[in-house]
């Protein structure tokens, strides 16, 4: 009779185990290394239908467009305060104590939408958002899956172009996108 409680209680625990492990989020708790692709790719929503396109460094630059014949100059320079470029909507080391975002049902991808940054002209816009896959692993005395790192992750600024062209004569409210990719990893 002990026999058979015991192996029902190690199959309750199993199934315990097993139930409580699929609807754990990922443990994020502690310092993360992150990388930023080398480039910020920049979009122009002049028309909705063929943006204009253009790159520049991960620090910002110079952007030149031909526009119907008309030459047109961006500047984005990340170091202005009230511009945030999508390099630093997050530090190059990161402690975390808690995912960085919201996670999907079950905790594969890492979403947040960036509200409110920058200032002025440049305060961040609808379609601002960070994206990421999450890498986890577990090992057997776990009690829920770590996450080792993010992959596959975006950042992205929406602002108004008047934030970084203001007499440039585009139309009222046209958007432009600065966007790069990251990784980060967990120490």
């Amino acid at each position: 009779m002990r026999s058979l409680f015991l192996i029902g209680l190690a199959l309750l625990a199993a199934a315990c185990e097993r139930g409580s492990a699929d609807g754990l989020t990922p443990d994020f708790r502690g310092t993360w290394d992150v990388t930023y692709d080398d480039s910020i790719t920049v979009e122009v929503a002049v028309d909705p239908e063929s943006p204009l396109h253009g790159e520049v460094g991960d620090e910002g630059g110079q952007l030149g467009f031909g526009d119907a014949g008309l030459p047109l100059q961006l500047d984005i320079d990340c170091s202005r305060p009230e511009l945030v470029c999508p390099t630093e909507i997050w530090p190059r080391e990161l402690t975390l104590d808690q995912p960085p975002g919201r996670l999907d049902d079950d905790g594969a991808q890492l979403s947040d939408v960036l509200r409110g940054k920058g200032g002025g002209r440049c305060v961040t816009r609808p379609g601002s958002v960070v994206t990421g896959e999450v890498v986890t692993s577990s090992g057997a005395s776990d009690v829920r899956p770590q996450a080792v790192a993010l992959t596959s992750g975006r950042m992205r600024v929406v602002v108004d172009v008047a934030c970084i062209a203001p007499h440039a004569g585009f139309p009222s409210g046209t958007e432009l996108a600065l966007s790069t990719g990251f990784t980060a990893a967990k120490r």
